[in-house]
């Protein structure tokens, strides 16, 4: 048998991700040891992400500070999914062309995994893993553990935090 160096697999996993989720190059992960995505925002467009992970935008893109989704998913964001109150919302206010913005993880070797949240209900993370979206149809939710002893024991307490919505969602996790 051949050994295969890591780096080549984490190469092949994004590439096959890229093009089984993103088949109209609206993003693009890039990196090794830590990764960057560079969303590319269509006229009035926007992008919503977790405060401090935007590294560069292009001209004639617009940024806003938000409490995405109103009182109720602020508070669950803040609560239970160990995110922050507010969001920063970046769009491109020009008239015509796309303009890139590019985000990055907040720690050194963490990956981020895409997620379109229109092939699924919902889906329960773990706290502090949502790091963008593209769109802003992102709603946070929280769900209580069933069993005492999963609560007590599994590390993560009684309440899980849970997205949903349509927009292209992108975590991160550290290796």
């Amino acid at each position: 048998a051949r050994l295969v160096p890591k780096q080549t697999l984490m190469q092949n996993r994004l590439s096959l991700a890229e093009r089984a989720m993103n088949a109209d190059d609206a993003w693009q992960i890039t990196g090794c040891d830590s990764e960057v995505v560079t969303m590319t925002l269509r006229p009035g467009e926007s992008a919503v992400c977790e405060p401090g992970a935007m590294i560069a935008h292009d001209d004639g893109i617009e940024a806003v500070a938000v409490v995405g989704g109103g009182i109720w998913d602020a508070a669950a964001r803040f609560l239970f999914g160990g995110e922050k109150v507010l969001q920063d919302r970046y769009t491109n206010a020009l008239p015509s062309g796309f303009r890139t913005v590019t985000i990055t993880v907040p720690f050194p070797g963490g990956k981020i995994v895409p997620i379109m949240l229109d092939r699924i209900t919902s889906m329960v993370i773990s706290p502090g893993a949502w790091l963008a979206s593209t769109g802003t149809d992102i709603h946070f939710d929280a769900t209580l553990v069933k069993s005492i002893y999963a609560g007590v024991f599994a590390g993560r307490g009684f309440v899980l935090p849970t997205i949903s919505g349509s927009s292209p969602t992108f975590l991160c996790l550290l290796y």
